[in-house]
């Protein structure tokens, strides 16, 4: 009776894992990958979330940041967060993190990023929002203590590089402002399955004739991401080809794309194309992401234009959230831009090596399509150290930063947007697991019967690379 009792305790305890005290946490957690980090307010729908994940084997764990407040130190409730995760992580060796609610329910960090080119009138145009904040875990932002967070090395009195580029974990953020929001982002975590469907990708490309043609780089970021390779489905929207107009997108977008990629003109709340007499064409807005209708068929969106992804805004929702928000359809994850966006620093003609939002989106795409990275958080990080590792000095400008900086994840980092968007063999995360399990089984037995054959284990594991290489070469063919 007590072995029966133990067993059934420990499968209860893969499925749920509760908010517990920050003191309360036991020895037990060698085996954690992620945190979710809510409000007390949304703490039945961050439940749901970290019980689901803990279901499909993702251990993970919650708290709230009312209750990390009371147990670790910082200047502010977003330091003492982040020396939370700085905790987990060299504690626990963390991968991903949720921040799960809204800025006035999880606040993000303004860095200082002066822009010298634009004044907005609704928003302080010196600080740019960004969660990389919570990515970068070495030191604290603010190494001359001016409470001025991530100044590059002219701003700062000490005359070093305030921010850490360099990722330690994977940030993504749920915006939702109420538990009832929050639910509706689980429900479609939960809900993401793959389809035939989900294997296309949308380009929607606007354009600014001093500065960019979307139709060019929307074919460039088709043909260097890795989707050529694979020969991903596509349908291409642009305002060269005529075939790019707000219904033409909306309708395309509520047909369901397991990709979305676009490069346009933006505000807040909407996207436009420019003419070549300079008139300013609508091409989405709020209102399209609010009333989508593509579920369950759930796209992830990279959008380059500017300010789509505002999430700090304090009277209004930005797009990006409008789009993951969507009751009906909308996005599984939005990267999106929380202040102006510079696509990109040389002439049109080089789009590879033009710097700018329009070489981060491609470089992402790249990590998914082409290297493979699964989680959407794990690429976008990547592709960023990238880019900085590439453009070294020049991230010293403010523009360069603000690029980086200003461009966020709005959804779920551990989303495995390979399995979903290029994979369809595993239709759900339980098939996955099943065959996981079965594939270490095997192996297992495989490992055991080689060793009393007198086989070294290496050779077994470097036939058994072989062979899944070899497979997966064939499902690609196949395709």
């Amino acid at each position: 009776m007590f072995f029966r009792k133990g067993i059934a305790f420990f499968l209860l305890s893969l499925f749920f894992l509760p908010i517990l005290p920050i003191s309360a946490i036991q020895a037990n957690t060698s085996a954690l990958r992620g945190l979710i980090i809510t409000d007390e307010g949304l703490h039945t729908a961050a439940l749901d979330l970290g019980s689901f994940k803990n279901s499909t084997g993702m251990s993970t764990f919650t708290t709230t940041a009312q209750e990390i407040a009371k147990s670790y130190q910082g200047r502010d409730l977003a330091e003492k967060i982040r020396n939370f995760i700085i905790y987990a992580y060299r504690s626990w060796n963390i991968k991903w993190v949720i921040l799960a609610g809204d800025v006035e329910k999880v606040p993000t960090r303004l860095v200082y990023n002066p822009d010298i080119y634009t004044e907005p009138e609704d928003y302080d145009h010196r600080f740019t929002a960004t969660d990389y904040y919570y990515a970068g875990l070495e030191g604290d932002w603010d190494a001359d203590g001016d409470n001025n967070f991530g100044e590059n090395r002219t701003m700062c009195a000490n005359g070093v590089d305030e921010t850490d580029f360099t990722p330690e974990v994977y940030v993504g953020r749920l915006p939702a402002s109420s538990s009832t929001e929050l639910q509706i982002i689980v429900d479609k975590i939960k809900g993401y399955r793959t389809s035939e469907k989900l294997r296309r990708t949308l380009f929607i490309g606007g354009n600014s004739p001093a500065h960019y043609e979307g139709q060019e780089y929307c074919a460039l970021v088709y043909n260097v991401s890795g989707m050529l390779e694979i020969s991903q489905p596509k349908v291409m929207l642009t305002t060269s080809s005529r075939n790019l107009t707000y219904y033409s997108a909306k309708q395309y977008f509520n047909d369901g794309f397991g990709a979305v990629v676009s490069i346009s003109h933006g505000d807040i709340s909407t996207l436009a194309s420019e003419d070549s007499q300079g008139n300013f064409l609508k091409i989405f807005d709020e209102r399209a992401a609010r009333d989508a209708t593509n579920a369950p068929n759930y796209s992830f969106w990279f959008i380059v234009a500017c300010e789509s992804g505002r999430f700090d805004a304090s009277d209004k929702d930005c797009l990006a959230e409008h789009i993951i928000l969507s009751k009906n359809g909308g996005c599984i994850g939005v990267i999106a831009h929380s202040r102006i966006s510079w696509g990109r620093w040389l002439p049109k003609e080089h789009y590879t090596s033009g710097g700018g939002a329009f070489e981060l989106n491609w470089r992402f795409w790249q990590k998914i399509f082409k290297e493979h990275i699964a989680g959407s958080g794990e690429a976008l990080y990547k592709a960023k150290a990238d880019y900085v590792s590439i453009y070294g000095k020049m991230m010293q400008q403010e523009d360069q930063r603000r690029d980086i900086l200003g461009m966020n994840l709005l959804g779920d980092p551990s989303i495995d947007l390979v399995m979903y968007i290029i994979i369809i063999e595993l239709a759900s995360p339980s098939a996955s697991m099943l065959c996981s399990c079965v594939a270490l089984s095997v192996l297992t037995l495989l490992l055991k019967i080689g060793k009393k054959r007198g086989f070294h284990s290496s050779s077994i594991s470097s036939w058994l690379a072989h062979s899944s290489n070899s497979l997966r070469k064939r499902r690609m063919n196949a395709r």
